[in-house]
């Protein structure tokens, strides 16, 4: 199947897919499926951690762990 690598992501939010410049039934059908499984989260899956959720002294402790904040 052409967008087998494709199903190695993550789950997205969001996700558009083209598999052709003219409508094809079956090209079309195979992009649909492949765009749902890739953007719709499984029933049996957690929800995402409320990260903005936690007091802002607490966030900045974890983040200081990461490279997404100037150290100094």
């Amino acid at each position: 199947m052409i967008t087998l690598p494709l199903l190695l992501l993550p789950t997205l939010r969001d996700f558009a897919l083209r598999l052709g410049r003219d409508y094809h039934e079956d090209l079309q059908a195979l992009a649909e499926t492949t765009v749902l499984r890739l953007t719709v989260r499984p029933s049996n899956s957690e929800p995402p951690f409320r990260f903005l959720d936690l007091p802002k002294e607490i966030q900045l402790k974890i983040l200081k762990y990461t490279d997404l904040v100037a150290h100094g």
